[in-house]
């Protein structure tokens, strides 16, 4: 791994992994951090492709990315959240409706079976 300073994306805030990512290689974490991130990264995750990859660019070039990365991630959640509320397309009337239907059946399921003991 290089060693350098130059060139090396900064973080704005130490609240995620890619922050302390940054915070590593701009040489802002404590011994013990520092140790416990090396070691993290000697099992050769996708966090030591990460370092490797961050050791290749520039600091625009990674703030770019690291905008990207968050856009896309918001954008994906705001669209699950969206198909998440599309799920049931009936009005609230309808779900009450079937909610009523089920319960009759299991009612009348109930019954039966009783009447057959």
């Amino acid at each position: 791994m290089k060693k350098s300073n130059s060139n090396r994306p900064t973080s704005h805030h130490s609240d995620g992994e890619s922050d302390k990512i940054l915070d590593y290689l701009n040489g802002k974490l404590s011994e013990e951090e520092k140790r416990k991130f090396e070691e993290l990264l000697s099992e050769d995750g996708p966090e030591s492709d990460a370092i490797e990859g961050f050791q290749t660019i520039s600091i625009n070039e990674a703030q770019k990315i690291r905008q990207r990365i968050h856009k896309n991630m918001h954008k994906n959640l705001l669209s699950q959240k969206a198909k998440r509320r599309q799920h049931f397309k009936g009005s609230p009337k309808q779900l009450w409706v079937y909610v009523l239907v089920v319960l009759l059946l299991i009612l009348v399921a109930y019954l039966v079976i009783k009447i057959m003991d």
